[in-house]
């Protein structure tokens, strides 16, 4: 067991590793994230000028889905970080040397794993508690219009004849 525990031991060449990797890793995220809500951003500025749908509207919403963007968007990103991190690693000879100096590969992979766990975490915490609500936030209206409609005995059912569309005195019941 000790055994195992000094070979799971965070150590500096892991923590080269790790900043390597997670800092590829931050980067290959934050611009899929940012091309998508781009994307998305100019799905919503054809909506502008429908009803009360403003560029202010616009970009709290797509603000507010960022959180699930994120989320989905982070397993694309740790393969993307990870290959480019180790990539730079190699690129520098780093990764040669540390073969060198005897560290093995299951041990670097170790490194890998071990860095992109605990982010691994975050992401997932941020995905099941803050992505659902920002979401349902982003698809809320934000004034809701509540409308009180008549109760028709069936078959009829409530027709708008003029007035306020909020208000049951506007409607009459038909078939």
């Amino acid at each position: 067991m000790i055994a195992v525990a000094r070979f799971v031991a965070f150590k500096k060449v892991d923590k080269l590793v790790a900043l390597s990797v997670l800092g590829a890793v931050l980067l290959a995220w934050g611009f899929l994230i940012a091309l998508d809500a781009f994307k998305a951003f100019l799905v919503e500025i054809n909506d502008i000028g429908t009803g009360d749908y403003n560029l202010s509207k616009a970009i709290v919403y797509t603000l507010l889905t960022v959180p699930r963007r994120a989320y989905q968007w982070f397993g694309y990103a740790a393969l993307i970080g990870g290959l480019l991190g180790m990539g730079m690693l190699a690129t520098t000879g780093e990764l040669t040397a540390l073969r060198a100096a005897g560290l093995s590969k299951l041990r670097i992979c170790l490194s890998v794993i071990l860095s992109l766990l605990l982010l691994t975490a975050l992401v997932v915490l941020m995905g099941e508690a803050v992505a659902p609500r920002a979401e349902q936030k982003a698809e809320a209206p934000a004034f809701p219009v509540v409308r009180a409609l008549p109760l028709c005995r069936w078959p009829a059912w409530p027709h708008y004849q003029a007035g306020s569309v909020t208000e049951a005195s506007s409607y009459f019941c038909a078939q």
